[in-house]
């Protein structure tokens, strides 16, 4: 039962290499514009193919593990897997090996120095940090052909379509070798337990690495392939295919007991701190997830398992207890993302619509202080219109006192001829002022008019008002003088006076209080 279960997650664990590792390094290569899903895919299947190939060709040999440590160690790995990818959390199947591994020598050898040490700073540090200076190097290289270059643009595209092609196959090879170093001596003790042999390694390579371009081609489907920016992620996969070989030189040099086998997720995110400085800091929390939460979560979860020893039972109570706490907290963590995307998405339409309000309040103040203006400027308009008016009855009045001065003065001429032709002349004169009282009747219609409100408000103080008074009252709030009032009624100063006393009594008007200024204010 043991066996079945560790080969089964060991087939998990090559499925997750190839979902979130491998399929993650080819994420930004535009699979869509430069490379077909389907060329895409064969060109991945080749490299996957001869990479393993590569590595049965080659093979590392690694120290071999206890059929009880290699099943505590591919649980722990799988367990920190699932944990970290329950809170949607960037991980990796190379920093739970390392944690898990390191958490199994310091249980079993606490006083000795088998940890790798070499092996995991290669891994965990320095590869990763060379690949981002490499992914500059090889970015403002491209960036350089690209621009600078005399082809025709449709040549240079060409050209990086076969960069691309080119880096799909070598980086597929890497990676897939890189990957199987830690696969291999995991595989190599279940087939030796089994005692399959050569054969029977050589199956369950090939079936893990069909599991690894199944995993990856779908997820390139699902989305990847999206980003603009393509000469920046041609050259991050290059930056990793270096660190691999170099890595992989350096562990065959150095004989190393496990090799320095490198994170596809942690060297990507350690080169997206470049790629992509808008979302720098998205980066720099996904690195530490992959770089201490993972290897940490393995270390304390080795630690368990291996002080439980052969209690199989209680491991099984574990392992099922975290599972599906871990189902919980997935369950929990997509509800909390729902609610707070929702409550996003509400607060954003409340945003929203809190400007639209504004902008139509906006356009409503507008609209009115636009109709505003106009009608101020209709208003002024009449008023300059019958202040005109008023002056031109004036001119008209001073011309009609002087026209009677001068009747009564041709009326004492002693010539009757003189005096005919004198009357005659000031006869057409009057003839051609005729239309007096209408110009009188229309100057007050116009101010009737343009005083609605103001006659209506007045009507309702002091209802028994007559149509004389109402006029007085509108040429007081105008602004007239008793004089210009008596000219254009056609009265005396001292009817004025009266009229003006008499209607501050209908108004029950204070001794102290301006009639000009109360009828303004009316």
């Amino acid at each position: 039962m043991e066996i079945v279960l560790t080969t089964i997650f060991l087939l998990l664990l090559s499925v997750w290499v190839g979902r979130q590792e491998i399929a993650y390094s080819f994420a930004g290569l535009h699979i869509a514009e430069i490379l077909s899903l389907k060329t895409f895919s064969t060109y991945l299947l080749l490299a996957i193919l001869m990479g393993t190939g590569l590595l049965l060709l080659l093979p590392y040999h690694a120290e071999n593990f206890q059929m009880g440590r290699l099943s505590d160690l591919v649980t722990v790995m799988l367990l920190t897997i699932l944990v970290v990818n329950s809170l949607n959390m960037h991980t990796s199947v190379v920093m739970a090996f390392w944690g898990a591994i390191g958490g199994l020598v310091y249980f079993y050898h606490p006083s000795s120095g088998a940890y790798p040490f070499l092996s995991l700073i290669l891994s965990w540090l320095v590869m990763p940090l060379c690949s981002v200076f490499l992914t500059y190097l090889y970015y403002r290289l491209i960036e350089r052909y690209a621009k600078q270059s005399d082809d025709h643009l449709l040549q240079r595209f060409y050209n990086i379509r076969q960069v691309a092609f080119v880096g799909v196959v070598v980086c597929g090879i890497a990676l897939t070798y890189n990957y199987f170093l830690l696969f291999n001596p995991l595989l190599s003790a279940v087939t030796d337990h089994l005692s399959l042999g050569k054969a029977g390694l050589v199956v369950f390579l090939l079936v893990a690495a069909l599991l690894c371009f199944v995993a990856a081609v779908r997820r390139v489907r699902n989305g990847f392939g999206t980003t603009k920016i393509i000469n920046r992620h041609i050259a991050s996969l290059y930056s990793l295919i270096t660190v691999i070989v170099v890595s992989t030189i350096v562990s065959i040099l150095c004989a190393l007991s496990i090799p320095a086998v490198l994170s596809a997720n942690q060297v990507k995110e350690c080169n997206n701190i470049y790629l992509d400085p808008e979302k720098k800091y998205i980066h720099l929390l996904n690195v530490g997830t992959i770089s201490l939460l993972t290897p940490l979560l393995a270390f304390l979860l080795s630690m368990l398992m291996a002080s439980l020893i052969d209690d199989l039972y209680l491991k099984t109570a574990i392992v099922v207890f975290i599972v599906m706490l871990s189902v919980l907290a997935h369950l929990y963590f997509n509800q909390w993302m729902k609610h707070s995307r929702t409550k996003m998405a509400l607060s954003d339409e409340l945003h929203r619509k809190e400007e639209v309000d504004r902008e139509m309040n906006r356009l409503d103040v507008l609209a009115v202080t636009s109709q505003f203006d106009v009608l101020s400027k209709e208003i002024d308009l009449k008023q300059r219109e019958l202040i005109n008016l008023s002056l031109y009855l004036r001119q008209q009045r001073d011309y009609l006192e002087d026209m009677s001065k001068r009747l009564l003065a041709s009326a004492h001429m002693e010539d009757v001829d003189e005096m005919r032709r004198v009357v005659t002349q000031q006869a057409n004169e009057l003839h051609d002022n005729i239309k007096l009282s209408e110009e009188m009747d229309q100057f007050f219609t116009q101010v009737d008019e343009m005083h609605k409100n103001f006659v209506g408000r007045l009507k309702m103080r002091c209802p028994d008002i007559s149509e004389r008074e109402k006029r007085l009252a509108i040429l007081l709030r105008l602004g007239y003088s008793s004089k210009e009032i008596g000219s254009l009624m056609n009265i005396e100063t001292k009817s004025v006076e009266i009229g003006r006393y008499r209607l501050r009594k209908k108004l029950k008007m204070d001794r102290s209080e301006n009639i000009v200024h109360y009828l303004q204010l009316l």
